[in-house]
Formats: C-alpha cells, sequence, structure tokens
C-alpha cells in the first residue's frame, strides 16, 4: 500500500469512528494530523509502519463497534431499555422508545453504575413490551376507550420492573383503561409528549391525566420553551436520528464504563451507614438540596408554564388533571424533613387550579411494611407500583 494511499484511509477510517460515535470530539484527529505532517515533511521510512498500526487498530475497533451493535451482548447502557431507544420527530429534546417490540432484558440498579462496582447490582430479568405509539403499553392500548394517562419520567415507565408489575398495568386488570405515556425525561418533555401523542389516544369523556413528577432531578432538568410547531426541519430531523445512533456506539460505551464513573460518592457517608442502607444510598446531592436553587423565578415560571398549557390541553380534550409528587427514597432514610419541592408543586397547582396529592406519606416506610423501591435503584420495585395502584384507584373512585 502506498504511502499516500494510507494516509487517505486513516483519514476516512478517523470519519467512520467519529460518524459511529465512537469518539466524541474531533481532537482525536490531532495525532494523525502530526503524524501526516511529520511524513510530508521528513519522509521518515519508520512513519510508513505506524500509519499501517493506526489503520489496522482503527479498522478492528469500528468492525467491532458494528458487531457489538448487531449482537449487543454485553450490557453496556446504563439501563438496557436506552437500546430501544429513538429520537422524537417532532421535538429537538426528546425520544420515545422503538415500537411494536417484546423484549426480555437483563437489569439492574443505578447504584452498581454510580459507584463503578458490579457487586452492587441486582440483577433480574424482565419483560419490556412497546405499543405501535413507541411507549410502555400492552399492544392495540391506544385505541381503548382510556379513562386514565399516566404521564412521568422513569418511574412512570415503569424502570426496573416486569412489564405485569407497572401501575398502568395493575390498572387495566382492574378494568380501569390506562395509557401509559412515561418516558425518561423532565417535566417539559412529558407535557410535550402528551401534545404530541394524546391525538392518537382514545379516552374515556370524563378521563383523568395523572402527571406525577419526582423530587430526586424533576426540577433540576432543563425547561424549553414548548412549542409544537412547526415539525422538525428534514436536515434537523436527520440531526437528531445521527444523534442518536451515535449515543448507542458500544465501544464508546465500554471505554465509558472503564475510564469513568457515573458518580463519586462521598464515602465517608458511606461507612457510617449499615449494609442494608448503604446498598439503598443514591443520589448524596439531594439528601441536601439547596432550598435556594427553587427560588429560581425563571425556571418556576418555565415550569408553571408547561404545566399550565398541559392543563388547559388536558381540559380543552376533555379530561381532568391531577398533579401528584413522589419523593427519593433517601430523603425517607435521611428523615428529611423541609420538601422545597414538594411546595413549590403544591403552591404551582394552587395557582392554576388543579388537584395536587402528595405522597410523602402515603410511601413512607415507618407506615408500610412493604419497603417500596429497590435495593440496588431509587426507582420503584413492584410494591412501590402496588402502592401508586392504590393510591390512584382510591382516588379514582
Amino acid at each position: 500500500m502506498k504511502s499516500n494511499s494510507i494516509i487517505v484511509w486513516n483519514i476516512l477510517l478517523i470519519s467512520l469512528v467519529y460518524l459511529f460515535g465512537i469518539i466524541n470530539q474531533w481532537y482525536y484527529s490531532l495525532p494523525l494530523i502530526l503524524l501526516i505532517t511529520t511524513f510530508l515533511l521528513l519522509r521518515k521510512k519508520w512513519i510508513k509502519p505506524l500509519f499501517l498500526f493506526h489503520y489496522w487498530g482503527v479498522l478492528s475497533i469500528l468492525l467491532m463497534d458494528i458487531a457489538l451493535r448487531l449482537f449487543p451482548i454485553i450490557p453496556l447502557y446504563y439501563r438496557n431499555f436506552e437500546l430501544l431507544n429513538q429520537p422524537n420527530e417532532i421535538f429537538k429534546h426528546t425520544q420515545s422508545l422503538r415500537p411494536n417490540t417484546t423484549n426480555t432484558l437483563d437489569s439492574h440498579g443505578d447504584l452498581g453504575a454510580m459507584l463503578g462496582n458490579s457487586d452492587y447490582q441486582i440483577k433480574r430479568s424482565i419483560i419490556f413490551t412497546t405499543d405501535t405509539l413507541g411507549f410502555r403499553n400492552q399492544p392495540g392500548q391506544h385505541i381503548q376507550n382510556n379513562k386514565i394517562i399516566l404521564l412521568g419520567d422513569s418511574y412512570v415507565m415503569g424502570s426496573g420492573v416486569d412489564q405485569g408489575q407497572m401501575t398502568s398495568f395493575l390498572l387495566n386488570e382492574q378494568g380501569i383503561n390506562t395509557y401509559n405515556l412515561g418516558f425518561p425525561g423532565g417535566i417539559d418533555k412529558s407535557v410535550q409528549r402528551y401534545l404530541q401523542f394524546k391525538p392518537m389516544i382514545k379516552t374515556d369523556e370524563d378521563f383523568k391525566v395523572y402527571f406525577i413528577l419526582f423530587e430526586g432531578n424533576d426540577w433540576d432538568e432543563n425547561c424549553y420553551p414548548l412549542d409544537i410547531e412547526p415539525r422538525l426541519t428534514s436536515w434537523e430531523l436527520i440531526q437528531n436520528k445521527m444523534t442518536s445512533f451515535r449515543k448507542r456506539s458500544p465501544i464508546r460505551q465500554l471505554y465509558t464504563r472503564l475510564l469513568y464513573t457515573d458518580y463519586d460518592p462521598n464515602k465517608k457517608k458511606l461507612v457510617e451507614i449499615d449494609n442494608e442502607r448503604t446498598s439503598n444510598l443514591l443520589f448524596l446531592p439531594y439528601l441536601e438540596q439547596d432550598s435556594l436553587k427553587y427560588q429560581d423565578l425563571d425556571r418556576y415560571a418555565c415550569f408553571k408554564a408547561s404545566i399550565e398549557k398541559l392543563n388547559n390541553q388536558v381540559r380543552k380534550d376533555g379530561g381532568e388533571l391531577i398533579v401528584l409528587s413522589v419523593f427519593s427514597k433517601e430523603s425517607y432514610i435521611n428523615s428529611v424533613q423541609f420538601h422545597p419541592f414538594d411546595e413549590t408543586f403544591k403552591t404551582i397547582a394552587s395557582e392554576l387550579n388543579i388537584d395536587f396529592i402528595s405522597t410523602r406519606e402515603l410511601f413512607d416506610p415507618k407506615n408500610d411494611t412493604k419497603y417500596c423501591w429497590w435495593l440496588d435503584d431509587t426507582h420503584w420495585n413492584n410494591h412501590g407500583h402496588e402502592k401508586l395502584f392504590n393510591i390512584i384507584t382510591n382516588g379514582y373512585k
């Protein structure tokens, strides 16, 4: 292979590695540029083997990435259902799941990823089914006379639980037709999903929308202005799909897991807690919530505007909006008494004349013998979903 063609092939491979998402920045190509410059200036014989070594190394990595995309046998994703994520065709900042799929996924909680230690993972196998709209429902649920729509993040979607353990499934089993619009993300993204997908979901005349807000991170998510029109341009849609494709690079996921941890825990606090609570301790920053952040008037106004738009649309559709706040298990473990998240959204609901339910006491482990969270995760286990089911059915009646 001639020297000039080696250079061209190396440049092509670097471009493919970037497009496949294996690398996220162009600065990886700097060593290659230096090699090319050195070669052109010095024409040294020892440089050609370096180009060949780089060529075969990068080609091997690229082929490995392709193979792992086709046969994703290694659980590299933070949550395995992320394998099913796809970009939204209207909103730039939202996603949904690949429609019409049924998968058996090996699942585990957040703790192992956060501590960078698989010993903290409690592995379980779950059935994960999506419907024609790309949400976690049984096929055909969107054409039923749904009395309830559940709206919210990964809690509502049922992260970590089997299809038959979700709140929405339990409600449907009781003859209360329920559509699950849950998907990981913030408040405005949930509202966007309702605005986009509600026209495709059949509902009863006096249906209810239960909007579940999570204390742990909903306030900290980005809040974008809501606007369902115009649709994304063709170029923006291509960009969205390309971004989604690049995020799924298994090689990038692999070296990210090897080189970095998602969270550096406060070791002093961990050793002060017994083994059970150690495995429960997640999201330590949320335990020491800074009440000042809830005085961010711009963020308050943005979230209020999102909920107001949702409320107006639900009423226009003939339904009723009910807001529920749910708490992180860490606030229970550490007996946090002040809950600015709860008070903030209670105020917003009051200003908008929306029913508000605080689940603080209802989920408190002191009031129930059944623990509602996974030991290796901050998400609900089957008991947590049963608890929400009971709250909704009591309110529904």
